[in-house]
């Protein structure tokens, strides 16, 4: 990295710590990903086990196992806590950034502003910071999908099979972030170098692939064959066959329609849309970036040859998720970041990063009118309780002075846009973690449950995993749903039902609620159990 990339990416890494600090401070883990997913690795460290992941003690064979290793070995250095957790996963999204620059200084190595800027986009995009910030699985893989992109890039500049050798690691660990889908997203650009390198030995090349390929999946099988081994016959299948093809061929979930991605990939990049700097002469900008030198055209073709294959793949399956696209933004920002560049003397963004104070804007005119009017809008309850008005002016305060500034330095405008977002996500979290955050927060859950670890426990009327790190279990949890509710609890009349339903409970006069808590917009949690005498004195 040259001194500019250097100051960049340590100016997105104190960024990055400011936003963790307010996700910790303001932001529960949010059911059902990321409370499903600390679950899994929580069994694993009750179990004592890196093999074989479960959800509720059985084997759990929607994701590998990668992020669960991660999470357990962060508590096994610094306890069991969610701030290790999201820490470790900051570490591989600041790796992230690293390596979106890294694409840029090798794809055009001239451009030497290119690696901050492409960083600075990236990080100037409000819905990848979101996702980033969450404990899933899509920004770990973005990592290894960058590694596998600059192996692919040097395999066609030197050759020699530490290329291929990097390229097959790359494949193996992003299989073992996210699956097979790690192929999806490396793969194109190797297949497609017909299209963006000069003539080669093709045979040499698309050997070295397959050499590649062989070598990631024996990193994957390493882990594969033996959790196989010891899942069962039935999770053998699950992992190998059922999930990546029933995802692509007939979503058993997720199933949107094809025209999905398109909306999403405009909500990715929002700022750009209000940025005219981004529209100022943009046939120009697109005819010169493919005009100008061998050189920049192949590395436009490069980029491109991940791109467009990739969503047009995504596109045509039937499971279709937003943070799909999220191993698609690098290479994305590394583009726009070069396409901007052309023909433009400045990049004043002031009209986008006012625009970005905009929620802020909309919670305090919503406050005003409801202090004058007394009109409330409807199921808005949720994030107006506990709304700070100075919180919500400060935001947008900042957002204009740093309008004003990026208007007056125009040469400032990729740093104001990332700054902007940054302050974005932190204000969005101050704001919501008065009332909104609260509704998902299941911890206190944990505070009345403690006292009766020992007895049977049930969830109703499903479990996806939200309660079992937040109330530390060490046992399964029965499932049971509407009628198979009352068999259980007068078979089990020292067991407990964790029940989510819309307002309070009311299952017969046998049941006694005796904790109940909102949760999310217009629902409750409650803990219920027998009452022989048709009130709670057993519980005292």
């Amino acid at each position: 990295m040259n001194r500019d990339t250097t100051r960049t990416w340590l100016a997105i890494a104190l960024g990055w710590a400011a936003i963790f600090i307010a996700i910790t401070l303001f932001r529960p883990l949010m059911p059902v990903d990321e409370t499903r997913y600390m679950s899994v690795a929580w069994e694993m460290l009750v179990r004592d086990t890196w093999l074989l992941p479960t959800l509720n003690y059985e084997p759990y064979s929607h994701k590998p196992p990668l992020l669960f290793w991660l999470i357990r070995a962060s508590w096994e250095i610094f306890g069991v806590k969610v701030a290790p957790a999201r820490a470790v996963l900051g570490v591989f999204i600041l790796a992230l950034f690293a390596l979106t620059a890294k694409l840029a200084q090798d794809i055009l190595p001239k451009h030497d502003q290119l690696p901050s800027r492409s960083m600075m986009m990236l990080a100037a995009l409000p819905l990848f910071l979101i996702y980033a910030s969450m404990i899933m699985f899509d920004s770990l893989l973005t990592v290894f999908v960058l590694c596998g992109l600059l192996a692919i890039w040097h395999a066609s500049q030197k050759g020699g099979a530490w290329t291929w050798i990097a390229l097959g690691g790359a494949i193996g660990f992003g299989i073992l972030a996210k699956g097979p889908v790690a192929l999806i997203y490396i793969l194109p650009a190797a297949l497609l170098a017909p299209l963006w390198t000069p003539a080669t030995s093709w045979k040499k090349w698309y050997g070295g692939i397959g050499i590649s390929v062989l070598i990631g999946a024996a990193i994957a099988l390493s882990w594969a064959i033996p959790a196989a081994i010891e899942g069962g016959d039935a999770y053998a299948q699950k992992i190998f066959l059922k999930q990546s093809a029933g995802r692509m061929v007939n979503a058993f979930d997720h199933q949107q329609p094809f025209w999905f991605y398109f909306p999403v990939v405009l909500s990715f990049l929002a700022p750009l849309a209000l940025w005219p700097a981004f529209w100022a002469g943009m046939r120009a900008k697109a005819k010169n970036l493919l005009s100008e030198s061998d050189d920049n055209r192949r590395a436009v073709k490069f980029l491109l040859c991940q791109i467009v294959p990739v969503f047009l793949f995504f596109t045509l399956i039937s499971s279709k998720q937003i943070h799909y696209m999220v191993p698609l933004l690098p290479a994305a920002c590394v583009l726009l970041a070069l396409l901007l560049s052309k023909n433009s003397k400045g990049w004043a963004a002031g009209l986008p990063i006012v625009a970005s104070a905009s929620p802020s804007l909309i919670l305090l005119c919503d406050y005003w009118s409801m202090r004058i009017t007394g009109i409330e809008i409807k199921h808005w309850d949720h994030i107006m309780d506990g709304f700070m008005p100075w919180v919500a002016g400060t935001h947008i305060g900042l957002a204009v002075a740093l309008g004003y500034f990026s208007e007056r330095r125009p040469d400032q405008g990729f740093r104001a846009m990332a700054v902007s977002a940054f302050m974005l996500m932190i204000f969005v979290h101050i704001q919501l973690g008065q009332s909104f955050f609260p509704r998902y927060d299941l911890s206190p859950l944990r505070h009345t449950m403690e006292q009766y670890a020992d007895r049977p426990i049930a969830a109703a009327p499903k479990y996806d995993g939200e309660y079992g790190y937040v109330l530390r279990l060490e046992k399964h949890l029965d499932l049971v749903e509407g009628p198979t509710i009352d068999p259980w609890i007068k078979e089990h009349k020292n067991g407990l039902v964790i029940i989510r339903d819309d307002g309070v409970p009311d299952h017969g006069l046998f049941y006694s609620i005796y904790h109940s808590q909102m949760y999310r917009f217009n629902k409750r949690i409650a803990v219920i159990g027998w009452n022989e005498k048709k009130y709670p004195y057993w519980l005292k």
